[in-house]
């Protein structure tokens, strides 16, 4: 260390490069913090990533460990750590309980993918001792339209802790170079915690130090083996959580058939090739210049590119935040490519000149392509609506948010769900959208995000005995469950072990020819249920003609059977339509349940479990006269 660096370190004041690059990263964080607050009241999130990371953490805040509704049928109300392992999460809950809101994730994640510039400059700055070459790199990694569109999380998903792990690999690396090896291994241990399929890069950069950096081999060792176990550790966490393999696992299983018959896998070629032209062009290709350093993305670049093979598209993008793990390695590569390049050349004056004008090309390159791919609203990659707020649709939502009380669940549309998140029961439509309170639907097919869903949701809610419309403004509608009335007529039935009758209720034990039967049955599941069961509701006569019908799935079709959960009351409304040709007379209610592909009944069990009925006979309803 030198006066200059004393004198610095007793005092730090920064260069004008460090100032630049601070002023930098400032201008980063504030323009893609506002950027992502802008598509969130856009309704441009949704909450399949956003609105997951954010329940976990505002449940984890109300002593539930991080528990999540939000995602699958088969998932509900799991550990989030279930699909991976986002340990990262337990440093951002601290942050998050300073100031419980959405905003708090989109601050910290600019303000982590900014800092990664600062890595960078450092690192270039060490390595090729020229503060503007430095300066160059770092703007350069700020221009990376994969790393701003990462930020953004593709303008959809909005929030993810792998977004974390640039600058924490990056800072690792450049305390590795100045043998500050506590703080290495600091940033190590945290890099490993932002997902578990990281560690596959660092375990590949761990081999790189061992093979190709004499003195950090002892390093490169130890970095390879902690990756590698922490790697098997956090997949049997997956595992202990889930019951079976990550995505990865099921994206890698054509890998061999591949190589046995590649022909069959050319369909791949052409999206590896726009990927990696994503990923290397804005940096003129120069990672290439340290190829052993830029392949320890392999496994991750195999991982995305294989998740084709299960449709999975989202991974081989580099609008992703998959593209995490490359972010870092492209512009080492190029910062260590550049360093191997320039120590060729013995003049040392037509070194740092080369370095500077190269790095200035770099520079133009950078500007150009975040024009050409960026996020940016003026970029030409951008839709013009994308950034798009209709003032009356937020109003709207606001409205909506005063209608619906903090404890009430919740099922909605993937895009206005994600507004929220800050509660114990959210689910995504369709999932659990007979049994919530309260039922968002959006029936803009724009904004719904899956235009088919919303239309068949309303079409099915408009119907539904069981549920009213309160509001509806601006193509949001939101309907609530009808209140749970008593039960009337307690009446108990087994249906083969899976479904139980509690009991029924009967508004009206007298109506007129023409009237409906308003019916009330109170279902209980006794187990997890495979077969979605229909229910059939008669009025038959005393020759048990049918005089009345109403059949449907439970809870007017919004509510399969599998869905249920065993010991879960489900309560269910039916209007049995008699004609005005019924004559005066009494008339009993049948109902059950049965398959609708061949119309088996589900037999009904006695004491000892043997099958008794196919039906069961409740009370009477008297016809009158007018």
């Amino acid at each position: 260390m030198n006066a200059r660096e004393k004198k610095r370190d007793s005092f730090w004041k920064p260069s004008w490069g460090e100032a630049v690059c601070i002023i930098g990263v400032v201008l980063y964080i504030v323009a893609f913090f506002a950027l992502q607050v802008r598509l969130y009241e856009g309704l441009h999130m949704g909450m399949g990533d956003l609105g997951l990371f954010e329940q976990a953490l505002y449940r984890a805040l109300h002593g539930e460990f991080f528990r999540v509704t939000v995602g699958t049928i088969h998932h509900l109300n799991r550990v989030i750590f279930a699909d991976h392992l986002y340990l990262t999460l337990v440093l951002v809950l601290p942050f998050y309980a300073l100031l419980p809101h959405v905003y708090t994730l989109f601050f910290l994640q600019a303000s982590v993918a900014g800092s990664g510039a600062l890595a960078i400059f450092l690192i270039a700055r060490n390595k090729l001792q020229s503060e503007w070459i430095a300066v160059c790199f770092a703007l350069s990694y700020l221009l990376y339209p994969p790393l701003q569109w990462s930020t953004l999380n593709h303008c959809v998903y909005g929030f993810h802790t792998e977004n974390f792990l640039p600058p924490l690999l990056l800072f690792a690396l450049y305390f590795l170079e100045k043998r500050r090896l506590r703080l290495f291994a600091l940033f190590l241990l945290l890099a490993l915690t932002t997902i578990e399929y990281h560690a596959l890069l660092l375990a590949c950069l761990g081999l790189y130090l061992f093979l190709f950096d004499k003195r950090n081999r002892r390093i490169g060792l130890i970095t390879f083996f902690l990756s590698t176990l922490w790697f098997v550790a956090a997949i049997q966490w997956v595992i202990y959580f889930r019951g079976d393999a990550p995505f990865y696992f099921v994206a890698l299983t054509p890998l061999a058939d591949a190589l046995r018959n590649p022909e069959s896998y050319l369909f791949l070629v052409t999206p590896l090739r726009d990927y990696l032209f994503c990923i290397l062009a804005p940096l003129l290709f120069v990672p290439l210049l340290d190829f052993p350093l830029l392949a320890t993305t392999i496994p991750n670049l195999l991982i995305n590119l294989f998740a084709l093979t299960v449709h999975y598209t989202t991974p081989m993008s580099g609008k992703s935040h998959q593209v995490s793990p490359m972010v870092p390695m492209v512009f080492l590569s190029a910062v260590y490519g550049v360093h191997n390049l320039l120590r060729r050349i013995g003049n040392p004056s037509l070194r740092l000149k080369l370095g500077r004008y190269s790095s200035y090309v770099l520079l133009c390159a950078a500007l150009f392509f975040n024009y050409w791919l960026g996020p940016l609203p003026f970029s030409r990659a951008v839709e013009a609506d994308q950034y798009q707020i209709v003032e009356d649709r937020t109003r709207t939502l606001r409205e909506v948010k005063a209608l619906i009380p903090q404890e009430a669940s919740l099922c909605a549309d993937f895009l206005i769900g994600s507004h929220f998140a800050r509660r114990k029961e959210l689910y995504q439509l369709p999932i659990r959208i007979g049994k919530v309170d309260f039922i968002l639907v959006d029936s803009d097919p724009w904004f719904a995000h899956r235009p088919a869903e919303a239309p068949s949701a309303l079409a099915r809610l408009e119907e539904s005995s069981n549920h009213e419309l309160l509001f509806l403004e601006n193509g949001i509608y939101l309907y609530r469950k009808l209140p749970e009335p008593p039960i009337q007529h307690t009446h108990e039935a087994n249906f083969s072990g899976q479904i139980k009758l509690l009991g029924y209720t009967l508004e009206a034990e007298e109506i007129k020819p023409g009237d409906s039967v308003q019916l009330t049955l109170y279902w209980q599941g006794l187990s997890n249920i495979k077969t979605n069961y229909s229910v059939f509701t008669h009025l038959i006569d005393e020759n048990e003609q049918i005089m009345g019908q109403k059949d449907n799935y439970p809870v007017s079709g919004l509510y399969p059977t599998t869905e249920w959960t065993p010991g879960e009351k489900v309560v269910d409304r039916y209007e049995i339509v008699t004609g005005p040709e019924i004559p005066p007379g009494e008339y009993s209610i049948e109902i059950g349940l049965y398959e609708l592909d061949g119309g088996k009944r589900l037999p009904i069990l006695d004491v000892m479990g043997a099958p008794q009925d196919s039906r069961v006979i409740l009370g009477k309803v008297r016809v009158v006269g007018e």
